[in-house]
C-alpha cells in the first residue's frame, strides 16, 4: 500500500493483493496456468480498480503456451468499495451496519446500503397500507353495530332475549298437562245406542268399542316411550 499527497488536499490511497495462480491440467496432456492480481486506487469519493489476468501453460509436447494477458478496470465509489473490502487501507472503520426505523404516522427513516434500504421502505409501506385498511374496516364495522343497537330500544331486546322470564316454558308440566288431558279425553266411553221402534226400545252395546279404545291408547303410550327412548339413546351415543 502506498499513499501519495495528490494535489495538497485530496489523499490518494493504493492497494494492492499477491498475484494468486492457478494451474490446470487438461484431458490432453497440456496445462493451463493463469495468474491474477488487482491493484485499488481510491483518491477522493472515487477508487478504480484494476484486475490482471495472465493465461499461459504448455502444450501436450511439454512446450510452452504464448502467454496472454487481460487488465479490466472498473470505478465505483469509495463508500460501497470500502463496503465490500472494509479491512484495506484507507477503509478501516467506515463499514457501518445498515440501521432502519420509523412508525406510519411519523415516516420511515433509513441509513446504510440504499438497496437494502429501499427494500424495507417497501416493505413499511406495504404494511402501514394494511394496517390503515385492517383499521378503516373494523371502524366502519363498529359504527355499524353502534347505529344499529341505537335503533332497537333495549325493552325489546330484553324482551327478545326473555331477559324478564316471561316466556319461560316448564316442558315436565306441559307434558303432565298434556298426558292428563289425553288420559281424561280416552278414558271416557260412548253411551250406549237405543231407538224406539212400535212401542218397543232397542238398544246397543257399545262397550267392546271401549276395550278396543283402551287397548289402542296403551299401545300408543309404548309407541311413544320407545320414540323417546330411541331419541335419548341417540342423544348419549354421540
Amino acid at each position: 500500500m502506498r499513499s501519495t499527497p495528490g494535489d495538497g488536499t485530496t489523499k490518494t490511497t493504493n492497494t494492492e493483493t499477491a498475484p494468486k495462480t492457478t494451474t490446470t491440467t487438461n484431458p490432453d496432456g497440456s496445462t493451463t496456468t493463469t495468474t491474477e492480481s488487482s491493484k485499488t486506487t481510491c483518491s477522493g469519493a472515487i477508487c478504480s480498480t484494476e484486475t490482471t489476468k495472465t493465461t499461459g501453460g504448455t502444450n501436450a509436447d511439454g512446450s510452452s503456451k504464448s502467454p496472454t494477458t487481460e487488465t479490466n478496470k472498473q470505478e465505483q465509489p469509495k463508500g460501497d468499495f470500502c463496503q465490500q473490502n472494509p479491512t484495506v487501507a484507507g477503509c478501516e472503520g467506515t463499514k457501518k451496519d445498515g440501521t432502519f426505523g420509523g412508525s406510519c404516522a411519523g415516516g420511515f427513516t433509513c441509513t446504510g446500503d440504499a438497496v437494502q434500504c429501499a427494500t424495507a421502505e417497501a416493505l413499511h409501506k406495504q404494511e402501514c397500507t394494511r394496517l390503515a385498511e385492517k383499521s378503516e374496516q373494523e371502524g366502519a364495522a363498529q359504527s355499524y353495530l353502534n347505529g344499529f343497537a341505537a335503533e332497537i330500544p333495549q325493552a325489546k331486546v330484553d324482551q327478545a332475549l326473555n331477559a324478564a322470564g316471561d316466556y319461560d316454558v316448564d316442558v315436565w308440566q306441559q307434558f303432565q298437562e298434556a298426558q292428563q288431558t289425553y288420559v281424561n279425553f280416552t278414558a271416557e266411553c260412548l253411551p250406549d245406542l237405543f231407538f224406539d221402534l212400535k212401542g218397543q226400545r232397542y238398544t246397543f252395546d257399545v262397550g267392546w268399542i271401549c276395550g278396543i279404545g283402551d287397548f289402542v291408547r296403551m299401545m300408543m303410550h309404548i309407541i311413544a316411550y320407545m320414540g323417546v327412548l330411541s331419541i335419548v339413546g341417540r342423544g348419549f351415543s354421540k
